[in-house]
Parts: C-alpha cells; structure tokens; sequence
C-alpha cells in the first residue's frame, strides 16, 4: 500500500497538531491583532470627505476625478516595533490617539494642478490630513505671520487637538510670485522616542502642522512622527543585508527555472506529461484570471499615484498592460514548475502517486480520501500558524527580532479584499509548493541520496527567497520559513501535495485577509473573507458526498491533426513489417531510436497489439 494512504495514527496526529497549533497561536499571536480597526469602508470614505469639503471649505467635487485608496503609517509602526516592541507600540498608540490606518481620498482633474488630498480615520471617520494643492501662481491676500499663526492654531483645535502640550517648533515663510504660504510645525513636549539605548541616540518626535496662504488654511496634518535620520541610516543597513540574501537566492531561484525549462524540454513527449498539459494549461488560465481580478480590484490604488500632467487614458492602458504581462510571466512560471515537478517525481516516486495531480488526472478529484487530506491542510495550517508564533516569539525575546505590522491590511487597498487574498493563495501556494516541495525535492533526491538533506536544500531556497519582507534583522525570516519549509515538506512526504497545497493557500489568505477577519469590519467584508478560507472544505465536502472511486484510468492522448497524420503512415510501416514477420516489440524500440513521437508511437503499437490479440 502507498505509504501516502491516512492512517488513524495519522488523523489523531494531525487533530493534536491542529488544537496545539490553534492554541498556540492564540497566546502568542492574536493580542498583537487587537490593533486592527477597519470600521469604515471606501464608501464611508467618500462620503465624509466629500461631506467635508462642501460644508468646511465650500468645495464642491463636482468635475473632480476622484480615487480612494487605503495608507497605513508604516514609517511609525517600523519605528514603534524597534524602538518599544509590539505590546508596547500599541499601548502607545492608544495613549497618543495616534491612527495608524487611513482612507486616503483624492480629488483631481485630468491636466490641472489644482487637487485635493483628505485622509480619513478608519477608526472613526476623523480627518487626519488635509491638503489642497493649487497653482504656484495663484494669487492670495497677504496676512501677517501672527495672523496665519491664529488660523493654523484655530484649525488644530476643530480638529479636537490640545495644543496645550505643544510647542511651536518651527516657522518656514515661502513667498511665490503673488502670495505669501506660512508653515507652522508644533512639537508634543512630553514626546522624545529614543529607538536605540545609546543616549547619543535622537529620540522621534510627535509634530502637527498646518500651511496657510492668506485667509485659507491649505493644508494640515494632526499627527507625524518625525523618525530621526540616525534610525533610517540603520534601517537602510538592515534592508541592504536582507537585499543581499535576496540577490544570492535570486541566482539559484533563476537556476531552478533553468533546470525546470531543460526537464519541461526533455520529457516533452512523456507520455504522463503530454496527458496532463491540458489540465495544467486550464489550471494556468484559472490563475490568470484570479491574478488579472485582483490587481483590477486594486485599480484606486492605480490612480492614486496618477500624475495631472498626463493624460489619465494613457496612463491606465499602460497600468492595464503591467497587470496582464505581470500576469501572463507569473502564470507561465507556474505551467513550468508544474510539469517538470510532474516530471521527475513521476519518474522517481511511483510508491507516493498522490505526490502531484497526474495520480488524481487519472483517476478522481472527488472521493473520500481528497476530503481527509483537505483536512489535513487545514490542521497543517493551525500547525504553520503555531510554529510560526514561536518562533517570532523566541526571534524577539533572544534574537532582537522585530518587524512591521501593515502587512495585516496590505490588501485593504481592493474593491473586495478577498479577492486579493483568493489570488494571492492561488499563486503562491500552487507556484511554490510545485517548484520547492515537489520539483526541486524531488530533482535533488537522485544527487544527495538522502531524503532529509534533499528535505532542508529545498526549504532553505524557499526560506531565503523570503528575505526581502518587512522582518528585521533581515537572515531571520529566511530561518523561520525554512523551518516551516521543512514542515511541509514532511507533510508532503506523507499526505501528498493535496494537502501542503491547501495548507499553504489557507496559510497566505488567512495573513493576507487578517484585517477583515479579526479587525473591526463591515460584515461583506468579514464573510466574503471567510468564504475564501472555507473554499477548500466546500471541496472537500463535495467530494465526500461524490465519493468517486480512486481507480486510475488509462492514460488518454488527444492528438494533433500533425500527429494524426505521423500515426497514419507509421501504422501502414508497422502492418507492412507485421505482414513481413517483425517482432513488434523490436519495431517499437526501432521506432522510438529513430525519433518518432513516443505518443504516436504508443498508439500504433497499442492497436497492433491488439490486432495481435484478437
């Protein structure tokens, strides 16, 4: 029997591993989500902000393009988690009624300077910066500097700020050619943020400014954390390093793809392979269409960087070209991992069929068995999670880790976040676990000789392909996914590549949907998140009531209107040479020497042997 076959033994593990995981998780990791607060959507956005514009500054929007996209204060968060830790940045956080997640909503028109720029708590719908951009000559009514000091002071406290703990810090006088624009800058007095223990150290500061310009406030901003120049020297020394490792496993991820291509080359007429290109080239159009979906749904993004100065048509056709190419190479990525992953475990691996999808091709996608590997992904995935919270906690207890934070609502930014997450599942489950867990594992057993070393090789070019994420000190995150790299890979070995696939999938939709899952959301958001997590066990339940047998099917090829006509005068050579006394087993070896298409090949000699037969 395949040693892949569920066992009780194997079930019970995996139930423990599931609630040790979950568990283990929920100490360690959750309290760091409880910073998530996402109450108000894109379109509460709009309309507070287009609210405000019209009763605050008497601005109509009416023949302003608009975009509205989601911001998170990175540059704050980067410098809390190094300079307090996690518990404590958000303590600070709250202390200071500091927002560290926002809408950010445009107004502009096509060919002109003149637009407005609003950001918006997600909180609880308060402006926290506000900025109207106008033409440098545009003129404006002089007023003293202690004039604009009263309108910039009078703006702050509208906005609920107690200037009573600030002082002024700085005064810029700017004058354009018909107007003159102050800039006042307050600095909190109980705010000096060291980030490192050397009392050489400058600490971060906590501003709020305003820009008048005669009567009109242009711009001002609640809450900046001016991060000293000493700490982005040392982040930058951190992502240097962290590029570095990234270069170096770039060349072996690009000698991976070579060796991938060579083997795709050489067993292009396998006969297992040929069989299964049309379900991975349907397989490919399914990810390019979930790819394209989700960078569309993150189209306000798009226009958010969109410069006046261009024409927006031609700006968007070329946005809509970077999405499909992006694409398009991502997706052919895939189609080639995959077939030499099906390639060389075919040929090496027939004791573990369910190793890739050649076994399930051929026989069901539909029984029992695919429900209880299904759940194996998914207590693999509580593992993942649980394995995962240790090892950031031990990393930032001993090792000095820390990273950053908006990652949980990097996609907050889309239409419908699930849809990124479904995407971003699909790809990176289905193009990794193809090329690290089956195709390089796999490639490396015949030259190490030894399963575990072939195991770590593979995690470790996985791992380290990780390191230009957000994770500092930077070798970090290429230790703690290599170890869970030889996690599932063990998982692999033993439940097959149904099971890591969704073990992973879940894993990158869980992180990448966390916002909506475990933040304050509105409720579409919430469901059509947890129905992306869910998707697998609708599979799998499908399954289970279909229950199909497993029996494997023969092998059946579609040829070519070419290979049509290569079969047809290959069968009038075998029946002239069968009429002559051939030995039909040497003719075939005859035939495949000289370079005859082995799948025509086949099909000639089955008929003949059946004739034989009959």
């Amino acid at each position: 029997m395949p040693r892949q076959n569920l066992t009780v033994k194997s079930v019970l593990f995996f139930l423990v591993l599931a609630f040790l995981g979950a568990a283990t998780w929920l100490v360690l990791a959750f309290p760091r989500l409880t910073i998530l607060q996402l109450s108000l959507d894109r379109a509460d956005a709009l309309r507070i902000a287009t609210e405000y514009l019209r009763h605050e500054r008497g601005v109509t929007v009416a023949g302003f393009q608009h975009a509205v996209f989601f911001t998170d204060e990175g540059d704050t968060n980067r410098y809390l988690q190094k300079a307090l830790g996690r518990e404590e940045a958000n303590k600070w956080l709250k202390s200071h009624d500091y927002e560290p997640f926002a809408w950010v909503v445009r107004f502009f028109r096509p060919g002109q300077k003149e637009e407005f720029r609003l950001e918006i708590s997600c909180r609880d719908g308060h402006i926290l910066f506000y900025s109207r951009t106008i033409d440098n000559n545009a003129p404006r009514p002089e007023v003293t500097s202690d004039e604009a000091r009263q309108l910039a002071e009078q703006a702050l406290k509208q906005l609920g700020l107690d200037l009573s703990g600030y002082e002024l810090k700085d005064t810029t006088v700017q004058r354009q050619s018909r107007r003159v624009d102050y800039d006042f800058t307050w600095k909190r007095r109980d705010v000096d943020l060291p980030w490192s223990r050397d009392p050489k150290a400058e600490g971060a500061k906590l501003l709020a400014g305003v820009i008048v310009s005669g009567h009109e406030v242009l711009s001002f901003d609640r809450q900046e954390l001016l991060i000293p120049d000493g700490f982005e020297r040392f982040l930058d020394a951190e992502q240097e390093a962290g590029r570095n490792l990234s270069t170096i496993f770039y060349f072996i991820f690009l000698a991976i793809v070579i060796s991938a291509v060579l083997v795709v080359v050489n067993t292009r007429n396998h006969l297992a392979i040929v069989a299964i290109k049309p379900f991975y080239f349907t397989l490919s159009l399914v990810l390019f269409v979930a790819i394209a979906a989700a960078s569309f749904s993150l189209f306000e993004s798009v226009v958010s960087g969109y410069p006046t100065s261009q024409a927006l048509g031609p700006y968007l056709w070329r946005a809509v070209m970077q999405v499909l190419l992006s694409a398009f190479f991502i997706v052919i990525g895939f189609l080639v991992a995959a077939l030499a992953a099906e390639a060389v475990r075919v040929r090496q691996d027939e004791a573990r069929p369910k190793g890739a999808f050649l076994f399930y091709v051929r026989s069901t996608f539909f029984s029992r068995d695919v429900l209880g590997r299904v759940l194996v992904g998914y207590a693999t995935v509580c593992g993942l999670l649980g394995l995962q919270a240790v090892l950031f906690a031990t990393g930032e207890r001993h090792f000095g880790v820390w990273s950053e934070d908006p990652w949980l609502t990097q996609y907050s930014n889309s239409y419908l976040p699930a849809i990124v997450a479904l995407a971003m599942g699909l790809k990176a489950s289905l193009s990794e676990e193809f090329t690290y867990r089956v195709f390089v594992l796999h490639a490396l057993k015949p030259w190490v000789k030894f399963v575990p070393v072939a195991v770590f090789l593979s995690a470790v070019g996985w791992g380290f392909g990780h390191t230009g994420y957000a994770v500092f000190p930077t070798w970090f995150r290429g230790v703690e996914v290599t170890i869970l790299g030889v996690f599932l890979s063990l998982v692999y070995l033993r439940c097959g590549i149904i099971a890591v696939l969704v073990a992973h999938y879940l894993f990158d939709v869980f992180w990448a949907s966390s916002g909506c899952l475990l933040g304050q959301v509105k409720p579409l958001y919430f469901y059509s998140s947890l129905a992306v997590l869910l998707l697998p066990l609708f599979w799998g339940l499908i399954a289970f009531f279909r229950n199909e047998p497993e029996a494997e099917r023969p092998l059946l090829i579609r040829l070519s209107p070419h290979q049509h006509f290569n079969r047809l005068v290959l069968g009038t050579f075998v029946s002239r040479r069968r009429a002559e006394g051939a030995d039909l087993a040497g003719l075939q070896e005859e035939c495949l020497r000289n370079g005859w298409d082995p799948v025509v090949v086949r099909e000639v000699f089955l008929e003949a042997d059946g004739q034989a037969h009959a």
